[in-house]
């Protein structure tokens, strides 16, 4: 089982053109209809008139401009932390080439710190 929100299965949609009512002859106003199915089985229809159809896409539109971005900084995240693990590594192989200690420091600043205090050879 998947975890986490549902997800969208499929989603329909169609266009309906209010040509008129009883009060006015022309009206032409279009109102669109959705019907939007999850993974959890369950069936969301709902309609929306232009305007807050306009109002929804953009909201899309900006949602995938975000995730985008996120997924951006988050491969430029994982790429500092493989960067900065590999230092702690060659760090880590200079502190036990020079004797220093068997166990990695608990933080950069002991092993400065134990560095400064080892004489040069």
């Amino acid at each position: 089982a998947r975890e986490g929100p549902p997800h969208l299965v499929s989603c329909r949609w169609r266009v309906d053109v209010t040509l008129s009512t009883s009060d006015v002859a022309r009206v032409l106003r279009p109102n669109i209809l959705m019907r939007l199915e999850l993974t959890d089985g369950t069936v969301r229809t709902f309609e929306v008139g232009l305007t807050e159809f306009h109002q929804l896409r953009h909201q899309v539109a900006y949602m995938l401009n975000e995730m985008e971005w996120a997924g951006q900084e988050l491969d430029r995240a994982n790429e500092i932390g493989q960067r900065a693990q590999a230092q702690w590594n060659k760090l880590k192989g200079l502190s036990e080439k020079l004797g220093i200690q068997k166990e990695p420091p608990k933080s950069i600043q002991a092993l400065v710190s134990h560095l400064k205090a080892v004489p040069p050879k």
